[in-house]
């Protein structure tokens, strides 16, 4: 398989990419507090520990404020901050048109201009964390009642954004947040015609703000995964948080996505999609 990582600057004009932006500051954004590294909810939790009403699971930037880290933490619950959230959109193309259809825009222009529109959205899905306990939500309903979605999807598109995290004592800045992973495994065997493909949505970075992608190659060097055990290499690139920058790479190449720096406006955002791309594209273009 292919392990190259492709990048193209300036493909998407600047209304839809302030469209895709304002869209995604206009949602709600998901994550999943008070784990442990087996992802489950921390020995001495209660599912319904009480966070005097602040609804730690659910985020709206433009309800909470929009800042870096989440910008209406109490200053009590600052070490309870996970550093990526999350907005789901589509397991497949029709329901991504359906559901998003700002994001499904963004995708088709890409498809277009890159693909020929010979890409699916019918990837290989991504793990989400919608559901929690209710009292960790505004309103008192998780991200599949708010949006009515349903609760068996195996979603292929999705926000994603990450904050610099004060240092949750659980899983604190160099601990397993923001670990070193693959999108999705070989355990079925190669799959070279599952991709990520990424749209970097913030209107406005710099470089020194952080939050680059790093990806590594799989020799072996002595370094494992620390869940599934495989062999991590040395880095191979790195990729900046460019806005309007579109990023594909193998579902399975390794990769770490760094934090923005504590001097970053706000989150570092990226619509991802988990996508298929046909032989004939391939043998054309790899």
């Amino acid at each position: 398989m292919d392990k190259q990582v492709r990048v193209w600057d300036d493909y998407i004009d600047e209304s839809l990419h302030k469209e895709v932006y304002d869209w995604g500051q206009s949602v709600s954004w998901y994550a999943k507090a008070l784990l442990d590294t087996n992802g489950d909810y921390i020995k001495g939790v209660p599912n319904d520990r009480d966070f005097d009403g602040w609804p730690i699971q659910e985020y709206r930037p433009s309800l909470h404020g929009n800042g870096n880290p989440r910008p209406d933490t109490p200053d009590k619950f600052e070490a309870e901050l996970v550093s990526l959230w999350r907005h789901m959109c589509g397991w497949d193309d029709a329901s991504l048109q359906e559901r998003c259809p700002i994001v499904w825009d963004l995708f088709d222009t890409i498809n277009q201009k890159i693909f020929d529109g010979q890409a699916t959205t019918n990837g290989f899905p991504e793990h989400h964390v919608l559901s929690g306990p209710r009292e960790y939500y505004v309103d008192g309903v998780d991200f599949y009642e708010k949006y009515d979605a349903p609760r068996d999807a195996n979603w292929t598109s999705m926000l994603n954004c990450r904050n610099t995290m004060p240092g949750n004592k659980h899983r604190g800045i160099g601990q397993r947040m923001g670990q070193i992973h693959k999108d999705t495994d070989s355990s079925q065997g190669p799959s070279p015609n599952h991709f990520s493909l990424l749209f970097v949505s913030n209107l406005v970075w710099e470089p020194n703000w952080g939050g680059e992608l790093k990806y590594f190659g799989d020799e072996h060097t002595g370094s494992t995964q620390w869940k599934n055990g495989y062999d991590i290499g040395w880095p191979t690139d790195i990729v900046g948080n460019k806005p309007g920058r579109i990023i594909l790479y193998s579902h399975d190449k390794i990769h770490l996505t760094e934090a923005p720096k504590t001097t970053s406006p706000e989150f570092t955002q990226k619509i991802a999609f988990r996508i298929t791309l046909p032989d004939q594209w391939l043998n054309e273009n790899i």
